[in-house]
């Protein structure tokens, strides 16, 4: 086409780090549109399990990133929502961010959140998302449409519908089983997707 510079996407997604994102806690990041894709029952869910954490005091830290924003006031809800229970410190709204800047983000996190409705439209897309957490190394709680069912594994993540409790149940099973989960492995599956 005649582009001087350009820039090949691989076929699943994109290669932010290849840092070891193994931490000593639970580090969750979602990164995308906040349009259309109810992050809020995830949010809740979320706080559900935080609030069981807190019941527990060997637990582990952990923390909720959110980078995105949407048209819809999405943002500001889930502000709101984060103010009115003091949540501040364990979940952060940070709004949209330039893909240039979205390195410090995966390098802070050792979970991707891949969260849509489950809808008849997003079923068969490919969830970009997905794959580029697990290229990072990043254990993964997905979404379980057709698409996310072929990647995520017992050795990569957990699968979860998009309801609050499916949030809060995914959570406990994931923070039981994040020791098992290894960086360079997770990588590894996805070799062919780079």
């Amino acid at each position: 086409m005649g582009f001087k510079k350009n820039h090949y996407l691989p076929s699943g997604g994109e290669c932010f780090s290849s840092e070891n994102s193994q931490k000593d806690g639970l580090y969750l990041l979602y990164i995308g549109s906040l349009e259309n894709r109810n992050i809020m029952i995830f949010v809740k869910g979320f706080h559900r399990f935080y609030l069981e954490l807190l019941s527990n005091p060997s637990s582990k830290p952990i923390h909720f990133t959110i980078v995105g924003s949407g048209s819809g006031g999405e943002q500001e809800e889930i502000s709101a929502y984060i103010q009115k229970n003091q949540l501040p410190d364990v979940i952060s709204m940070e709004g949209y961010v330039h893909i240039d800047l979205l390195h410090h983000y995966f390098k802070k996190s050792n979970i991707g959140v891949s969260f849509i409705p489950i809808t008849d439209y997003y079923q068969d897309q490919p969830p970009t998302k997905t794959y580029e957490y697990l290229l990072l190394g990043l254990a993964v709680v997905a979404i379980a449409t057709k698409e996310n069912i072929k990647i995520i594994n017992e050795k990569n993540g957990v699968l979860i519908q998009d309801t609050t409790e499916a949030v809060f149940s995914g959570l406990q099973v994931l923070a039981k089983k994040m020791e098992s989960y290894q960086p360079e492995a997770i990588r590894k599956q996805m070799e062919d997707y780079l």
